[in-house]
């Protein structure tokens, strides 16, 4: 484990696009209870442009910014990593294969790992979302497929209920109050559902016609995003207070989206796609479908979380290949490579940021990603890079 102080100011950046109109549609809230209501949105003077106009017709000055950095360690990628979510005590949700050759999953912090034992006779356990009470939902598997649990320090893990007649599931995220979200699968297709803190499980709607729906992300309020569609007609969805079903939308001219994380406010990020690659996008509570754009010479971005304050993260390929983003709407899209001092050190992808700032992000050494072992861009099951660094960025004081 090490630590690096940050003091690398940075300035002067450029903001992302903010692309409305065609297909997107905007989520408005009238009130703090009331639920979500769909709009055409209207189209942004800018909306038309493409990443690279809009780079340079939003140019702004930025906040100052740098990062002190923590490195919980290195790992082989031999070792089938997964590394998903942080929480408010700075651990980290994941799993990894042990030497054993079985894969399980685990925590980090700043303390070392820490398995999440699954007690039943498993080769295969991986965690996918951590709260700040140190929960923890995933999968391992079953007799015949994954089956999802849920795990505590305290009572240990439970295995969570699939839907009647299905034989498999996933718990993906879990908010705190202990509710999780994830999706229970069988013959009939992959269907979302959430269950109680009590382990009861409850069905969620999908989209008309879908074969694939999943709940992705819970928030305190009990909203829920996700996906929900059949091949090649996946949109992202959001379920508020774990009622009803809304389509987010995609971008113009797109034919998918997916969402991956919303806040407490009923903010939503995730991805848009379509023939030209994918963005990184914000549904905004109470505002319309926004474009967050690429970094320089980059073609394909996604968001990965986003915190209270709107701040975003994600990863975009670049002309340096693929790099960890932070996304305000204050400064745009900025690389986070460009915010820490810790030489030889290439920050991949941001997939996690707290309320207070601190940002989980993968990375590896800037030699070993000269030598072509850099990470693509896509969903991120970090199996290509040579080492993975999985580190903690804390704003510095």
């Amino acid at each position: 484990m090490k630590n690096y102080r940050g003091n690398f100011l940075l300035s002067a950046m450029l903001i992302a696009t903010m692309v409305a109109g065609g297909g997107a549609y905007a989520l408005f809230l009238t009130s703090d209870k009331a639920a979500p209501s769909l709009r055409k949105p209207v189209a942004d003077s800018n909306s038309a442009l493409p990443d690279s106009a809009n780079r340079t017709a939003h140019a702004r000055q930025g906040a100052v910014r740098s990062y002190d950095v923590f490195e919980f360690g290195a790992l082989d990628p031999g070792q089938a990593v997964v590394v998903r979510r942080l929480n408010a005590s700075e651990e980290v949700a994941g799993g990894a294969r042990t030497p054993k050759t079985s894969h399980r999953a685990f925590l980090f912090n700043r303390g070392g790992r820490e398995e999440v034992a699954v007690k039943r006779l498993t080769d295969f356990s991986t965690s996918f979302g951590i709260n700040d009470l140190s929960e923890v939902v995933g999968a391992f598997n079953g007799d015949r497929s994954l089956k999802p649990f849920r795990w505590t320090r305290r009572h240990g893990d439970q295995e969570l209920p699939t839907l009647p007649g299905d034989t498999g599931g996933s718990a993906l995220a879990i908010n705190g109050q202990g509710e999780a979200a994830g999706y229970s699968t069988g013959a009939n297709g992959i269907k979302a559902v959430w269950w109680t803190r009590a382990g009861a499980i409850k069905a969620l709607p999908g989209l008309d016609g879908a074969t694939t729906t999943e709940g992705s992300a819970i928030n305190n309020r009990g909203d829920i995003a996700g996906k929900s569609g059949s091949a090649g007609r996946i949109r992202a969805v959001f379920w508020p207070t774990k009622s009803g079903i809304l389509d987010l939308g995609a971008l113009p001219a797109d034919t998918e989206s997916e969402a991956t994380a919303l806040n407490n406010n009923r903010d939503v990020v995730g991805i848009s796609s379509g023939a030209n690659g994918a963005r990184a996008v914000l549904w905004p509570a109470g505002g319309v479908l926004q474009n967050l754009g690429v970094l320089a010479e980059g073609n394909d971005s996604r968001a990965r979380d986003v915190n209270s304050s709107r701040e975003i993260v994600g990863l975009s390929n670049s002309a340096s290949g693929s790099r960890a983003f932070i996304w305000t709407a204050a400064a745009g899209m900025q690389d986070l490579n460009t915010m820490i001092a810790v030489p030889g050190l290439v920050l991949t992808e941001a997939l996690g940021i707290t309320d207070r700032g601190q940002i989980l992000a993968v990375g590896q050494d800037a030699s070993e990603e000269a030598a072509g072992h850099g990470h693509a861009t896509g969903e991120h099951s970090h199996t290509d890079e040579l080492p993975i660094r999985v580190i903690l960025l804390t704003p510095s004081r």
